[in-house]
């Protein structure tokens, strides 16, 4: 009877390493830290290449990808998960024209009355509002790249925020 039950014992042990492997290897696909590190240049290439085919491509123009900069932090975002981010506005833009477009409680300013950082991932590009509520992006790695357009741009994120 005792051998009966540590073999039990055992066997369920066994079932609970293997099922910590599976969700372990179940959750190593899902990052969702975020990271500044500069893209590799295939990784370009492929964002490029994704571009000239997108059937509604971003910043309204095939060929503006080759006038964007990836390695600039002015329109490189960062890697957030399996996310890359990528803005497109103006950078001499008058305080007074700017718009604030607000994403899972942050604040981003654009020239343009319309969220202007595209998020890329698998081929496919999407608007943050839409990346967002889609799922693609967490409330953090949109803070993330708020705090990151803050500091490039050399304003504020939010107009109350003035002062």
């Amino acid at each position: 009877m005792r051998r009966f039950q540590k073999s039990m014992l055992f066997r369920k042990l066994i079932l609970l390493l293997l099922a910590l492997g599976l969700l372990a290897s179940m959750l190593a696909g899902c990052q969702t830290e975020s990271s500044y590190e500069p893209l590799t240049e295939e990784k370009i290439k492929e964002i490029r290449t994704a571009w000239e085919t997108a059937t509604n491509p971003p910043f309204g123009s095939r060929d503006y990808h080759y006038r964007l900069d990836f390695t600039s932090p002015d329109h490189y975002y960062g890697t957030h998960g399996d996310c890359i981010a990528l803005f497109y506005g103006s950078r001499d833009a008058d305080a007074e024209m700017l718009y604030d477009i607000l994403v899972a409680d942050s604040c981003f300013h654009s020239s343009l009355n319309a969220p202007m950082l595209y998020i890329y991932r698998d081929g496919e590009f999407k608007l943050i509002t839409v990346a967002y509520e889609d799922g693609w992006l967490t409330k953090e790695q949109v803070a993330s790249m708020a705090e990151h357009h803050k500091t490039t741009n050399n304003y504020c994120n939010c107009r109350d925020d003035k002062g």
